[in-house]
């Protein structure tokens, strides 16, 4: 299963959390707290697996702010995948199968953008340098690379 952990607070309807506030106003201040069984959860979905990398976990009718920065889903995408090519036909995932999971680097946002990147016609040279950094680039993202 899957929850949300912390402690979440509340606000007030005027601040939601997502920029600093004056402090010393107190129609800023903390309303209380989300209640643990409020919080977002999953548990034994049937596809058989949870997925969470900084993705959205609620949707936009959730009466709670919890953050206006989630990741654009592109990493979740790319682990059920992952996952997908390993289960289809009643395949199983192996440990080493996890591993090789958690330390791919694959990105799934460069493979989309690059492209287009690339058909756009500069003309300063420091842009095209830049722009040249990124041709037959394989779109992982290696520690040292």
């Amino acid at each position: 299963g899957y929850t949300l952990p912390g402690k979440i607070p509340t606000r007030a309807e005027k601040h939601d959390g997502s920029v600093p506030a004056p402090g010393w106003d107190p129609d800023y201040e903390w309303t209380g707290w989300v209640d643990q069984d409020e919080l977002p959860y999953e548990y034994d979905p049937e596809r058989g697996y949870i997925v969470t990398a900084n993705q959205a976990v609620v949707d936009e009718d959730y009466p709670y702010t919890l953050t206006t920065d989630w990741g654009y889903g592109a990493r979740s995408q790319r682990i059920n995948d992952l996952i997908q090519s390993k289960i289809k036909d009643g395949g199983k995932i192996s440990t080493d199968d996890m591993r090789q999971m958690q330390l791919d680097n694959s990105s799934a946002i460069a493979k989309l953008l690059v492209p287009e990147l690339l058909k756009i016609d500069v003309d300063d040279p420091h842009v095209r340098e830049a722009q040249k950094l990124l041709e037959g680039w394989d779109y992982t993202q290696d520690a040292d690379s």
